[in-house]
């Protein structure tokens, strides 16, 4: 029983958990009778070790005892007849009840006297192990004949135990039946099984990285650096690039202006930018100003802008060109940042700020179902910075190319600009995998930081860039062992690390250099501690683990973050006392479960908690499911992550609704896109009748059912390009079945993919597509007729088929001033995969004809729409010139007697008398294109033409950048001809509802013009319905004004909502 109870607590203490059954054999004689015959009685007994709760090792000897006694009593029931009554699952690599085993040899001095033979017991070698540990006793007889010793021998299989391991036990035991005999009340998780010695290793010579680390502010360290190399290059992103004296005067001049608006230390300024030397001059500035820096989510729904925002109290933002438009929360005051010459040589005059203050906010999901801001401090940040890994050769171009919301940002931009070296930034916010690998390439980049996803990535697609990088750190997820060895092969000499560390410690704590002779069947290990850090691996009672057993990771030293903004109660439970460290320090609790190996590397093991990482993104189920479970469709939700068929995570929510609707799946995802960011929004969404729960009242996840991420029927593959569309889809997506009309994203689909997919195309068909190209072609049959015809051509035709599947009446959207239709693409999220949505776009883009007159261009676009839908009822709608168009065609149909069921104007007025004076010159269309397109002024005579709206156009990334000068000027035809257009119109009446969406910004009283929705009523016969939106004329499709219309058409065409649906 002592043995027993002993054996489990140090099993217990290993990390096997704490119900602990052991298999014991007893000899099957208890019947008196049996004493002396000859036979095999043996029978197993399994035994059963409960730990949990701390008991005191003798209170936990004695309900053993208990036990036993009473598993002794009904010991004749045959083993084979226990494993029958429970049926266990069975598996050819275990016991179906215990894999441990004790035996106790306690038969006495068996000695056997022969005359004229001298006989003793020898021990035989083992055979093969039955199970994965048995501990055998035999106990040691003195001569009088009293046991006065106990020899004992551990059977291990090979399989899963080395020599070592085995060893480490043994000892491990024997330190514990010391100690409880000298100490029996002692608590079972406070009996020491290390030794002092073991123990000063763990805790204090492992985690001897103390260095020292400058007390001052970044502000001061990069001025320092500003006066050391004042020429040497700081940032360079494409042809720009920016000197140390440069970057300091730019961002001197915005800090400037932040202290004007009263931003000084721990005040926030949000920042909505792309990847730009702007971004850098702004995150500067606002640490120059005193304040910290709040990131935003380029593509995140405004309700979590505004969390993030009143949580933080932020009062001032600063946007690039490219969000100058995007509606913000109204309290914000916005400034925009732009590459531009200092105006002013303003010094940097110290403000009273210090290490301790902020340098910026940083918010990751949270489980109470709002996201969690971290507060890190500029100490925080300069001691990762500064730490001597980055210090080397290797990190003289540093590529800055991770989301700036993304803490691996820190790295690049301050561990590069503190030590002096080059961050190369990659411009823009979509993963461009081509821009990536030929910014490599073309900067001659030294160092990078790739998650495990496009570290994966780019070593299946495009090894070959990564030939000037000396050091490549990756991390985020478990490392792809065949990525690794695909890089090996093409690059043997570069220098690949396994980095890890949660966002609370300041973006990375320990590192592991993968060696050319790691196994690459085995797991990563992720390494030892960074300076200035301490790793401890300890219980649920914080006491240090040994080597080789599994405990929960926490972390100590000058990164932890200050904790989570305005939530004590959290910091609380994640920011504890250091009992290792110096009075008042304090560790963090990871909840990451790892283990020591006896050379003081650390092996990620998994998570004690339901916290995933998904592409690197750190999330907590629990927000999501809060947000599901907003939806007034859902009655309970449960999300958990899942490998799919190319073993890629995905989340799958599995959904209790109040009442089931074959659309449900589809509108639950759009809902959790609305409010969550993308890479939080799950890949399948399950109904069912219940969630499954164990004994225990948890959620049974082994129950739940198994998604086959898309088994999904449609149309099926008709042309050749389509068929290899198809099994690319397929195959990427790890999905069997699909329909050609299925959107990519909607799937499942994500960047990584989305760049897989695009590398694939250019590889194999020599087609050079970008991620937008795929956003704007979702499917396989819209990517098929993009690939089968002039790719230019296909999108500048007058159907534009958006999203040509779907069973409900299609909306066809009249073209603004230049003539394309690509914008209306951002209505596809809000209509939903049943809504069919087509762009008319001018025939002068696609033909060089000039339409004479906005009659003829109606009948012409009519002829068009009868081609896709020859029956009413008819939707239609237009955007400021379009609307004039929509109007037209509307009328047109009722004369031909077929029904208009929906007109929608957005931002259009009835203005023909104004036109009629306006004569509108090249240079006067190029400012107005110039404008639409860009959402900005030109900034001076050289952007005021063709050539230079299309550099700008190229620095945005924007989609127009690709197309060729004579479309270019066809387009600026369509701007100088409209008003002419106009001007000579003479519009019907219709007869119906008017739809109006009016932009509340923008129009100047200076104009002198009257823009009144209701100007409408002499050419409508209806009601006008106005919905007044937050934005200017020229955002109206944008992505922030989208999500104030885009409810609204929802509800108008009748599309199933969370609002909707009973």
């Amino acid at each position: 029983m002592l043995l027993q109870t002993g054996v489990a607590v140090m099993l217990s203490r290993m990390g096997a958990g704490d119900d602990i059954t052991l298999g014991t054999g007893v000899a099957g004689r208890a019947d008196e009778a049996m004493a002396n015959l000859i036979g095999f009685f043996v029978n197993t007994l399994v035994l059963r070790v409960n730990c949990a709760g701390n008991p005191e090792f003798n209170q936990l000897l004695a309900s053993v005892r208990e036990f036993m006694l009473s598993a002794y009593a009904n010991q004749d029931v045959p083993f084979d007849w226990v494993v029958e009554a429970l049926n266990p699952e069975r598996s050819a690599s275990r016991h179906p009840l215990f894999q441990v085993m004790l035996v106790l040899q306690n038969n006495g001095d068996n000695t056997q006297q022969f005359a004229n033979l001298q006989a003793k017991p020898q021990p035989v070698g083992f055979a093969p192990a039955k199970f994965d540990l048995t501990f055998n006793f035999d106990e040691v007889y003195s001569d009088d004949g009293e046991v006065c010793a106990l020899n004992a021998q551990i059977e291990y299989a090979v399989d899963l135990f080395d020599r070592d391991t085995v060893t480490a036990l043994a000892q491990y035991l024997v330190r514990l039946l010391s100690f409880i005999a000298e100490e029996p009340d002692t608590p079972v998780a406070n009996i020491p099984l290390l030794t002092a010695e073991q123990q000063c290793k763990m805790i204090t010579e492992w985690n001897a990285t103390e260095q020292k680390v400058p007390m001052v502010s970044l502000a001061c360290l990069f001025e320092k650096q500003v006066a050391v190399v004042p020429e040497h290059i700081a940032l360079s992103c494409g042809d720009e690039q920016l000197t140390y004296a440069q970057l300091n005067a730019r961002a001197n001049d915005l800090a400037q202006r932040l202290r004007q608006l009263g931003v000084k230390a721990e005040h926030g300024v949000a920042l909505l930018m792309e990847r730009s030397l702007s971004l850098a001059i702004a995150i500067l500035a606002v640490i120059k100003a005193g304040g910290f820096y709040v990131p935003l989510r380029t593509s995140d729904p405004l309700e979590r802008w505004q969390h993030i925002v009143d949580e933080v109290g932020i009062q001032v933002a600063l946007v690039d060109d490219t969000h100058s438009h995007v509606v913000l929360p109204a309290s914000l005051q916005v400034e925009t940042v732009v590459n531009a010459s200092t105006q002013h040589n303003v010094a940097w005059v110290s403000e009273p700020v210090s290490a301790q203050n902020l340098a910026y906010v940083m918010f990751t999901s949270g489980s109470t179902g709002q996201p969690k801001g971290i507060a890190t401090t500029q100490d925080n940040v300069i001691t990762l910075t500064l730490d001597r890994r980055w210090r080397s050769e290797h990190h003289q171009r540093v590529l800055l190319h991770s989301p700036y919301a993304f803490d691996a940002s820190t790295y690049e931009l301050w561990a590069t600009l503190l030590n002096g070296h080059q961050a190369v930034i990659v411009p823009g916010n979509d993963l461009d995998l081509d821009l990536l690998t030929s910014t490599i390439v073309e900067q001659q980049v030294t160092a990078a930081f790739l998650t495990s996803g496009l570290f994966r990535l780019i070593a299946e697609e495009h090894p070959q860039c990564l030939g000037s990088l000396q050091k490549v750190f990756t991390g985020g997820e478990k490392i792809s062992a065949s990525a690794v060895q695909a890089v090996r092969e093409h690059w043997p000499n570069l220098e690949l690390m396994n980095i890890y560390g949660p966002t609370e410690t300041t973006t990375y704590a320990t590192d592991y250099p993968i060696a050319k002779t790691d196994a690459p069947y085995l797991d990563v290990p992720i390494g030892a501690a960074l300076d200035n850090t301490s790793l401890y691996v300890l219980d649920e009672f914080l006491q240090p683990v040994p080597v080789g057993a599994p405990g929960e990771l926490y972390i100590a030293g000058r990164g932890l973050a200050r904790g989570y903004l305005k939530r004590p109660g959290q910091s609380a439970a994640h920011f504890i006392a250091d009992p290792f460290g110096p009075a008042g320090s304090r560790m963090y609790r990871t909840g990451d479960v790892v283990k020591w190996r006896r050379d003081g590397v650390l092996n990620f093991v998994g998570r004690s908690d339901q916290q995933v990482k998904i592409r690197g993104f750190r999330i907590e189920p629990g927000e999501i499911e809060v947000v599901l479970k907003q939806h007034s469709a859902v009655q309970q939700a449960a999300v958990i992550p899942r490998e799919d068929h190319s073993g890629n995570k995905q989340l799958v929510a599995y959904v209790v609704p109040f009442a089931s609707h074959e659309d449900l799946p589809v509108l639950l995802q759009q809902h959790a896109r609305e409010h969550l960011p993308d890479f939080m929004v799950p890949a399948v969404v399950m109904l069912l009748a219940e969630l499954p729960l164990n004994a225990n009242g948890k959620l049974d996840v082994a129950t739940l059912p198994h998604p086959n991420f898309g088994l999904r029927q449609g149309r099926q593959p008709q042309t050749e390009s389509e068929k290899w569309l198809y099994a690319q889809f397929c195959e990427l997506l790890s999905i069997e079945h699909i329909s050609i009309d299925d959107n990519f994203f909607a799937l499942g689909g994500h960047s990584l993919l989305a760049a897989r997919l695009i590398a694939r195309i250019e590889k194999e068909l020599d087609e050079k597509l970008t991620i937008r190209d795929l956003f704007e072609s979702p499917t396989v049959v819209l990517l098929a007729r993009r690939l089968e015809s002039n790719p230019r051509g296909n999108i500048l035709d007058i159907m534009l088929p958006l999203q040509p599947a779907g069973e409900k009446t299609p909306l066809f959207c009249l073209h603004p001033g230049g003539g394309l239709s690509w914008s209306y693409a951002g209505l596809i999220p809000y209509l939903g995969e049943q809504q069919p949505l087509y762009g008319i776009q001018a025939r002068r883009l696609s033909t060089g004809l000039v339409p004479p007159s906005i009659y003829d261009m109606a009948k012409n676009y009519l002829a068009e729409i009868y081609k896709i839908q020859p029956e009413g009822p008819y939707s239609l709608l237009g955007w400021s010139f379009g609307c004039h168009l929509a109007h037209e065609i509307a009328t047109l149909l009722q004369k031909d007697n077929k029904a208009v069921n929906v007109l929608i104007f957005m931002d259009g007025y009835p203005l023909w008398k104004t036109y009629r004076d306006m004569v509108r010159t090249d240079r006067e269309s190029l400012r107005a294109m110039f404008e639409a397109f860009t959402g900005s002024a030109p900034e001076n005579e050289q952007q005021l033409s063709v050539a230079g709206l299309k550099k700008r156009l190229s620095e945005i990334e924007h989609p127009l950048a690709s197309l060729d000068q004579n479309i270019f000027e066809r387009i600026l035809a369509e701007f100088r001809d409209a008003p002419h257009l106009l001007s000579e119109f003479s519009p019907s009446r219709f007869q119906g509802d008017l739809v109006f969406f009016r932009a509340l910004q923008g129009h100047s009283e200076a104009d002198n013009v009257n823009y009144d929705p209701h100007l409408w009523g002499e050419y409508v016969e209806g009601n006008i319905v106005l919905h007044d939106i937050n934005c200017s004329h020229d955002s109206m499709l944008g992505e922030g004004p989208l999500k104030e219309i885009g409810p609204i058409l929802q509800q108008r065409f009748g599309i199933l909502t969370d609002s909707s649906i009973e």
